[in-house]
């Protein structure tokens, strides 16, 4: 796996990339993480035969980082995936994303159903637009605790926290969402005011995470800072504005992928319900037990495994 700088809407983007033939897979991560994150897939993906790419998403590691908060729009941040597989010269290809990087893929894929040719997502299942911004659903759901959605709306306060040591708090991130963490740790109740780290302990690094792999995202976000990665967090109004109208049914083949101990899934009741009536084609929809947030990383083999089952069937329509 090598990194490559490509030229995107907003400035340079930085792809890690394996392979030079075959159909395209692009991999987008969430927070807070790096291209990097798929350093685990890049083999698997290349072994079936497919060319893999991952890039540091749009305000993080060596990709630009602009400073105004519409910038991070999903429909901006879709732009870069596309601009990506331009780059690349393909017409057609399967887009992957965990965390923040499962709605850019489900947001590119109803843009642009006739570039992305199937859909996998991993944490955040597709649940389309709710009838209120997601911002007001967490005010109604966290009136008087802390949420850390929330937490991340005033610009300075979380980059200050996060980046007064970078290593600790990804060390404290990481940990948190791991399946060896506290199930309800990341939503136990606190107060509405406290910060997102109070309460959660550094306890060293997850099992998943070496030393050197962690050296790596430090590094990244010494780089970047945090302003970038939180401002996708500041457009949930914008995003909820712009998806007024839009078929919401995801209609090419598409596979889910999360861990039973992921906190994500259990933000709200009947999310995963809500995604089979929006998923068309859904080939598969796998829970795997004991593991947590970073499913690609925690359980590499397994879904890398289920890689190697979907994408050969998708193979013909790319």
């Amino acid at each position: 796996m090598r990194q490559i700088m490509l030229d995107g809407p907003a400035g340079p983007m930085a792809i890690w990339v394996e392979g030079d033939t075959g159909p395209l897979v692009i991999c987008a991560h969430g927070w807070p993480e790096l291209g990097y994150s798929w350093r685990r897939q890049a083999p698997a993906i290349r072994a079936a035969g497919f060319r893999f790419a991952a890039p540091d998403m749009r305000g993080y590691g060596g990709s630009a980082r602009p400073p105004e908060v519409s910038s991070y729009r999903s429909s901006e941040l879709a732009k870069d995936v596309i601009a990506i597989a331009d780059a690349l010269g393909a017409a057609r290809f399967v887009l992957i994303g965990h965390d923040w990087g499962a709605p850019v893929a489900y947001w590119t894929a109803l843009a642009y159903p006739d570039r992305v040719a199937a859909i996998v997502g991993m944490s955040v299942p597709h649940t389309g637009c709710p009838p209120v911004s997601f911002d007001r659903i967490w005010e109604m759901r966290y009136p008087d605790s802390f949420f850390y959605m929330r937490y991340f709306q005033a610009e300075g306060v979380g980059e200050a926290e996060l980046e007064a040591d970078i290593p600790r708090s990804l060390r404290q991130i990481y940990g948190a969402l791991s399946a060896n963490a506290p199930r309800a740790g990341w939503l136990t109740h606190r107060p509405r005011e406290a910060r997102l780290l109070d309460g959660t302990p550094d306890r060293g690094l997850p099992s998943w995470l070496s030393a050197e792999e962690l050296a790596v995202y430090v590094a990244g976000f010494q780089q970047s800072g945090f302003r970038g990665p939180l401002n996708w967090y500041r457009n949930f109004p914008a995003n909820w504005a712009e998806c007024d109208g839009i078929d919401q049914v995801l209609r090419q083949p598409f596979a889910f992928i999360a861990g039973a101990d992921d906190a994500v899934l259990r933000f709200a009741d009947g999310m995963l319900d809500l995604q089979r009536s929006l998923a068309a084609d859904l080939r598969a929809e796998v829970i795997l037990p004991g593991v947590g947030h970073w499913v690609q990383q925690e359980a590499a083999d397994k879904v890398n495994d289920l890689l190697a089952q979907f994408l050969p069937q998708v193979r013909d329509l790319l």
